[in-house]
């Protein structure tokens, strides 16, 4: 990537994303240790959609107050949201451990609902015909850290520090990592610009047809990724396979190598943007199926890695369509509707992957590939031919 070419606000902005980028191993972490502290899988599935129905409204709140202010200060809230969460997880303890619990849960999932700030960060710094190579820059280097730390921190908290006290201190320390990265990196030298303000619309479904197809899209996207989420995975691998967080961290391990391969091969080929996305989509599907077939860790492994190879074959291509079918003046517009969308797939998926997963563990596996299956169709018959190049 031609890194000199980037504003420094832009490689700054760079820089936070791929420090930070290893701490994904914490959305891991966290089922393990409501496991541990004697949930199952439906009592998970319910407190997430219960904390996702209290998003509702006070994300409708934050969003009022957030309306108009400078991007900078909008990320850097939102992302101190999520630091704010890993150490209320790390002070649950005690007769009030589950109401910190729910707190910090609150708190990340306010962060995740606003995350779609980081795609306006993302369309205002990025030069618009670098935005494929950044993405792909970015993807590569942020598996390769996430390959170390998750081999890393998978065994030390699957083999050495697997206790929910050792659990404790750890959300604490990764979430002073990322509170600290954040202002460090961005406080001072991360400067917006005039006019380079939040948008954020009132709740509404409301669908402007310029965007419309890809809205529907995204939306099927995001509820095929929602429907497993990592408890249902963790709860496979940890409480039916009996395996610990580290077997988990193998199976991230080998996605994160694959990933890098995968982002090469998107990189250098040349072939059919519409073709690299159903293929991608096609090895997801593989993915989903064999997995609802109770797979040994083995395959676990091997289909994660395939599912991982076609997300970032595709991941380019599909981002790529997206920018193009959305008219650059109502991209602000676009990212609230989908946000406000993503709210009601937030809300039913935790409910409906736990009601499923306490049937069968792997049920909700199923779900994802028929919904994986609905978007190659959509796909085929809806993207003009795009190359690689482009």
């Amino acid at each position: 990537m031609r890194w000199g070419r980037l504003s420094r606000r832009a490689r700054r902005y760079l820089l936070y994303k791929v420090l930070t980028s290893p701490l994904m191993v914490t959305y891991y972490m966290l089922p393990v240790y409501m496991y541990m502290s004697g949930y199952d899988v439906l009592e998970t599935g319910v407190l997430f959609s219960l904390i996702h129905a209290f998003l509702i409204p006070l994300s409708q709140l934050l969003g009022k107050l957030l309306r108009g202010r400078p991007l900078k200060k909008v990320l850097i809230f939102v992302d101190t949201l999520e630091g704010v969460a890993l150490i209320l997880y790390g002070l649950s303890l005690g007769t009030y451990a589950p109401i910190v619990l729910f707190f910090g849960a609150l708190a990340s999932g306010l962060s995740a609902l606003f995350y779609p700030v980081h795609q306006m960060v993302e369309r205002v710094i990025y030069p618009e015909e670098m935005a494929k190579e950044v993405y792909s820059w970015y993807l590569k280097v942020s598996e390769a850290l996430q390959l170390a730390s998750y081999l890393f921190f998978g065994y030390l908290f699957g083999y050495v520090f697997n206790s929910p006290n050792h659990y404790r201190v750890g959300f604490v320390a990764f979430g002073c990592f990322l509170i600290s990265s954040l202002l460090l990196t961005l406080n001072r030298s991360f400067r917006t610009r005039s006019g380079e303000a939040v948008e954020i619309e009132e709740f509404k479904f409301s669908v402007d047809r310029d965007y419309s197809l890809v809205l529907f899209t995204e939306t099927l996207m995001f509820f095929a990724w929602n429907i497993v989420p990592e408890f249902v995975l963790l709860n496979y691998i940890v409480n039916t396979l009996e395996l610990t967080l580290f077997e988990v961290m193998l199976v991230e391990a080998a996605m994160s190598v694959i990933a890098i391969v995968a982002a090469y091969v998107s990189e250098t080929a040349v072939f059919d943007g519409r073709k690299a996305m159903i293929l991608g989509y096609a090895l997801i599907v593989g993915w989903a199926v064999i997995m609802y077939l109770n797979p040994p860790i083995h395959l676990v492994l091997l289909t994660h890695t395939m599912a991982r190879f076609g997300e970032m074959l595709a991941f380019p291509h599909y981002r790529s369509w997206v920018f193009a079918c959305v008219p650059k003046e109502k991209v602000s517009e676009y990212l609230s509707t989908l946000l406000n969308y993503r709210k009601m797939v937030t809300l039913l998926s935790p409910l409906m992957a736990g009601i499923m997963a306490s049937a069968k563990p792997t049920l909700p596996y199923l779900v994802s590939a028929g919904t994986f299956t609905l978007i190659i169709f959509v796909l085929s018959f809806s993207v003009d031919n795009i190359r690689s190049q482009e």
